[in-house]
């Protein structure tokens, strides 16, 4: 959901409002962004659960605000919760989503194109996570085994076995694709009332520069670079097209899914 520029076209606009550090870009134009939190040893980005739930303590916020003082900071996460400052941190939550079709079949094909496919090394929240699974005899414990292997781990492999997305319970790339694709479509387009989120179209932000209501909301009015949005939208839409061969105008119907499941099938040299 193009998140992590996000966060860092909005600790860019302002010095004086964010900390600010470096944003470290790949060739295929994907952000990753820092983790704030990591002086307490934390990283919610993944973090699966409510808002209140988040191991902070007195301590922690006292560390944070020695580090950054009184700066903000962004911290990306794929979790929300009805109240964000129930996470101890004086959080505002900010919620992404695309209500347009098109916007949210880009931001898919980015996900591939970017992240998902490469997403090769097992990091170690993940791998503590098959650990568990392993012990708690999942039912594909066997193959989550094989996971573990030095450089044999695909995270659509492990998110086949661990959310049953398979195929006559076999490991289907094409059937996964679509199917993730069918789940997160109404996660992504649908942006329900949570009090005290601001919900954003980043649809609409990234790829016809509507940043109007993001900045009444913080206040912060004509801050955030439009040259940078401009230039990150326009290199999207070069990599779908360097490597699908599509436009944004492609993104309708179904035939853009197939380029996408051919293309992905022919990186991974999987049937």
């Amino acid at each position: 959901m193009f998140g992590e520029f996000f966060s860092s076209l909005l600790e860019t606009c302002d010095s004086r409002f964010f900390f600010n550090q470096n944003i470290i870009i790949n060739s295929n134009n994907r952000y990753s962004y820092p983790n704030y939190l990591l002086p307490i040893n934390l990283d919610i980005k993944n973090h699966e659960g409510s808002f209140n739930n988040w191991p902070i303590t007195e301590d922690n916020l006292k560390t944070l605000e020695t580090v950054y003082g009184d700066k903000w900071i962004c911290l990306p996460t794929h979790w929300v919760h009805h109240h964000p400052n129930h996470s101890m941190l004086p959080c505002t939550g900010i919620r992404l989503y695309c209500g347009n079709i098109i916007d949210n079949n880009l931001s898919y094909c980015m996900w591939w194109l970017k992240s998902h496919i490469y997403a090769n090394t097992l990091w170690p929240s993940r791998r503590k996570e098959i650990e568990k699974m392993i012990d708690n005899n999942h039912r594909y414990k066997d193959q989550l085994k094989n996971l573990l292997v030095t450089n044999n781990f695909h995270n659509w492999i492990f998110l086949s076995y661990k959310r049953n997305i398979l195929n006559n319970k076999n490991l289907d790339l094409r059937f996964y694709i679509k199917s993730t694709y069918h789940q997160l479509l109404d996660s992504k387009m649908y942006c329900p009332p949570f009090e005290n989120w601001i919900p954003v179209d980043i649809g609409k932000l990234v790829n016809i520069g509507d940043t109007d209501n993001i900045e009444n909301k913080l206040g912060l009015q004509n801050f955030l670079n439009k040259q940078k949005i401009e230039n990150y939208k326009e290199k999207n839409l070069l990599l779908l097209k360097e490597k699908l061969n599509l436009t944004y105008d492609d993104l309708v119907g179904d035939n853009w899914l197939d380029v996408l499941s051919d293309y992905c099938i022919d990186f991974f040299n999987y049937s």
